[in-house]
């Protein structure tokens, strides 16, 4: 700035048109008497790192600790819903009762399966045997 522009602009007067007024106290709360003595310390003012690490320590193994329990209450829970319906085991009774009948009639003796149908059951054994037979026979036919 050079010092003519500084000389224009004084200092010491100030436009008091764009200032408010000072305004009274709303309510004797916001009034302080003398009387009162020193004011006090703010609250928090000092903080203290121990406390401040150990309050932090708490609240972190508090959250470990509830993620914790979810997790085992959820997976048991998980756990018992998939026992009950899923891996029922009177499915299991039927299916092996059933496999166990076909596996029977499958290996059991000769037999008429009907009169009406001229056909006769063998034992599943001697079936796969005539069966690759009869597809060896016809491979060595075809070449």
């Amino acid at each position: 700035m050079s010092s003519a522009n500084h000389d224009a602009h004084r200092h010491d007067a100030h436009d008091t048109r764009h200032t408010h007024p000072p305004e009274e106290h709303l309510d004797p709360w916001h009034m302080h008497t003398p009387d009162e003595g020193v004011p006090q310390e703010e609250h928090a003012a000092r903080a203290n790192p121990l406390v401040l690490f150990i309050v932090f320590i708490a609240i972190v193994g508090s959250v470990v600790a509830m993620v914790g329990v979810l997790i085992i209450y959820y997976g048991k829970y998980k756990t018992d819903l998939r026992v009950r319906h899923v891996e029922t085991l009177a499915m299991g009774v039927e299916a092996k009762a059933s496999k166990s009948t076909a596996q029977g009639e499958l290996s059991g003796p000769y037999r008429w399966i009907g009169p009406e149908q001229d056909a006769v059951r063998i034992p599943i054994d001697q079936a796969i045997e005539k069966t690759v037979e009869a597809y060896s026979g016809r491979a060595i036919e075809g070449r």
